[in-house]
């Protein structure tokens, strides 16, 4: 609303204003709650997964909890990677 020019509350009534403002919220809200939602029933996923595998077999429990960081690094390579190759794309 800061970045808004003062023309826009001189065309728009305070009712309006009011209505978008609570609409707003609203989203910002649905969204957090769908993003904290999904990440909570991630983790346990995760593990339910380790813990269910290390009833089966506690060696590749282990060697899978191990490898965990080593795919968060090259996802993290690649995502970083894109990044540069999209931004590269956009400056022509």
């Amino acid at each position: 609303m800061d970045n808004l020019n003062i023309g826009y509350y001189d065309e728009k009534g305070s009712a309006e204003i009011a209505n978008t403002i609570s609409s707003d919220i609203s989203n910002m809200a649905s969204a957090a709650d769908q993003i904290t939602t999904f990440s909570i029933s991630s983790i346990l996923q995760i593990v339910g997964g380790i813990v269910g595998l290390s009833i089966l077999d506690w060696k590749l429990a282990l060697m899978i909890t191990l490898l965990i960081p080593v795919k968060f690094l090259v996802v993290l390579y690649f995502s970083r990677k894109r990044i540069q190759i999209l931004k590269n794309c956009r400056e022509g």
